[in-house]
């Protein structure tokens, strides 16, 4: 665990290094020989907390047990899940000695928001707000992200009542290194999950605060979702007044510049909500389909998400 003192010295070196946390791991081994030197990736967060939130620990770290607070910790499950990102969340808490609920909260806290809002629209629809919390795209993980969203659609399947979702997506934080690790495979999984399995309905999809590089991305996500779904997109950039006239501000947090309140009131909420099925979520891990019992041929991943494997074991005659 780090004193403040300990952490003042750490971003002390990242400024000397000019951001450069590499160097700044070089200037820290060569300032303190007998100290433990801190991984570079350390360096990078605890700018980014201090930009961010003006202190150390980032907001919601300071509750519950005193294990699952610390800077420590919070090293060890993020490094745990960058050395293995299919880790699951379970196990991440068995390694470090915390609650699997502080595990998957921190993630979502490092990862992304995906909110529905309570009211409906007049035509019975769910208001669904999206996007990444953190710029830096050290810790993205699409992966983690996906199966975080199947969590919130097993929960909305169970108590939830709508004809439709609108999707909103804030690209805000959105960075080209989120890009980079965005995949057409992964993508393609979740729509198959999301689409074929959850039968989920989408009235339309709004993106904000849309970069330079979007166009790729929607490129990447149209190529995916088939031409009908791909219609329902909308882009409003910064403007969100063409938002507005689609969706009442009523309905919208106040970042989206609604009257519904601000997004972290609904995010931690949705936190606390999903974790009431921990239990659920634990014994869901173990189950699966058993192939044997199938009238006719096994369904493999092939039939369900295209070609098998890679090019890399391709054999040309």
């Amino acid at each position: 665990m780090y004193s403040n003192q300990e952490l003042a010295v750490i971003h002390f070196m990242y400024g000397k290094a000019d951001g450069n946390a590499a160097l700044a791991r070089r200037l820290y081994q060569e300032r303190y020989p007998q100290r433990q030197c801190p991984d570079r990736k350390t360096f990078v967060r605890l700018h980014y907390r201090l930009c961010e939130y003006g202190k150390f620990n980032s907001p919601g770290l300071g509750r519950g047990r005193p294990r699952s607070t610390t800077p420590e910790v919070q090293e060890e499950i993020l490094e745990a899940v960058n050395m293995t990102s299919s880790i699951s969340t379970r196990r991440v808490a068995l390694q470090v000695n915390v609650p699997h609920t502080t595990v998957w909260r921190l993630l979502k806290e490092y990862q992304l928001y995906c909110i529905p809002m309570p009211e409906l629209t007049d035509n019975l629809d769910r208001v669904v707000p999206m996007g990444v919390l953190d710029p830096d795209s050290t810790f993205f993980d699409l992966d983690l992200v996906i199966k975080a969203l199947i969590m919130l659609s097993d929960v909305l399947l169970r108590e939830d009542h709508h004809l439709s979702n609108i999707g909103i997506i804030d690209m805000k934080n959105y960075t080209l290194g989120h890009v980079t690790k965005t995949t057409v495979p992964q993508l393609k999984k979740y729509c198959v999950v999301l689409f074929n399995t959850y039968k989920i309905r989408v009235r339309a999809i709004h993106f904000i605060n849309t970069p330079p590089y979007a166009g790729y991305v929607l490129e990447l996500i149209k190529s995916v979702i088939g031409s009908k779904l791909a219609a329902r997109i909308q882009i409003h950039g910064t403007d969100l007044s063409g938002l507005h006239k689609h969706i009442p501000k009523r309905l919208l947090p106040t970042e989206h510049g609604g009257d519904a309140g601000p997004i972290a009131r609904y995010h931690e909420a949705w936190i606390k909500k999903m974790a009431t099925y921990n239990d659920w979520y634990k014994e869901q891990e173990n189950v699966k389909s058993d192939e044997t019992k199938r009238q006719g041929r096994s369904r493999t991943c092939g039939d369900l998400f295209g070609i098998e494997g890679s090019f890399r074991k391709l054999n040309v005659d």
